[in-house]
């Protein structure tokens, strides 16, 4: 239950979460950040629960106008 309330603390509805793809909170709680806190997750290769903000910042990608905050613009 902390996890969910840790994410629906520092998150709004529609935004994106980076878990790192073996995470606990993304594999065992279910759906459970996108009904509770109305989040996207955003799975990120790691090592043991470990991703580097290059990892994180090519996950993200570039943001576009015409395309909400949770999806990556297209590549130009």
């Amino acid at each position: 239950m902390t996890n969910q309330v840790g994410i629906r603390a520092h998150t709004e509805h529609g935004d994106a979460v980076l878990f790192e793809q073996s995470a606990h909170v993304y594999l065992l709680e279910g759906g459970a950040p996108a009904s509770i806190s109305g989040v996207l997750p955003r799975l990120v290769p790691g090592e043991r629960g470990i991703f580097s903000a290059d990892q994180a910042l090519a996950t993200v990608g570039t943001p576009h106008s015409f395309f909400p905050s949770t999806v990556t613009g297209p590549i130009t």
